[in-house]
């Protein structure tokens, strides 16, 4: 089995507009102007004990074959750091995405130890906004950079088998 290793970054913010303002920072600096590397952005919020999904955006060459399910890593990453997610119905109608997100959020869950994943899920607390980032690449300083207004920033690294998760995927797909 050979693994790929991603990077894992979770920012924490007080309020939306800061949260947005660090998601829109993050695309310009991996924007095609820029150049610099494929990721997945996702922003979750948690309000009355609950996590939901506030804008995401998923790299195309990630989604190859699988486009349709509307989810990338930076969804399944959130579905595993914070469980208790609910994400809009049309983001997750039917069940082969339902399923393509369990396949997503199964294969971080893997790549990353427990303590870490129970410790970046902990870090969100009532009313916060947290920006969910995955890079191919280190790019810790640019993504630091361009989120420097968090008020928490964390970096782990993060091991999966891509082939094994695009073939899961794409067999989803097929079925769908």
């Amino acid at each position: 089995m050979t693994y790929d290793n991603f990077h894992l970054f979770t920012m924490t913010y007080p309020d939306k507009e800061a949260a947005m303002a660090g998601f829109d920072a993050v695309e310009y600096v991996f924007g095609d102007a820029q150049g610099i590397d494929t990721y997945d952005a996702a922003i979750v919020v948690k309000k009355d004990g609950k996590v939901s999904l506030v804008r995401k955006r998923e790299q195309a060459e990630h989604t190859k074959g699988w486009e349709g399910v509307g989810i990338g890593l930076a969804i399944g990453a959130c579905l595993a750091l914070f469980p208790a997610i609910t994400l809009a119905v049309g983001a997750l109608a039917g069940a082969a995405v339902g399923g393509a997100a369990g396949v997503i959020a199964g294969h971080i869950e893997s790549g990353i130890s427990r303590g870490d994943l129970q410790a970046l899920g902990e870090t969100l607390e009532e009313g916060q906004y947290s920006l969910v980032v995955i890079t191919a690449t280190d790019e810790t300083r640019r993504v630091r950079e361009a989120t420097k207004f968090a008020i928490r920033f964390e970096q782990k690294q993060l091991k999966v088998d891509y082939k094994s998760l695009q073939k899961q995927l794409n067999e989803l797909a097929a079925e769908a």
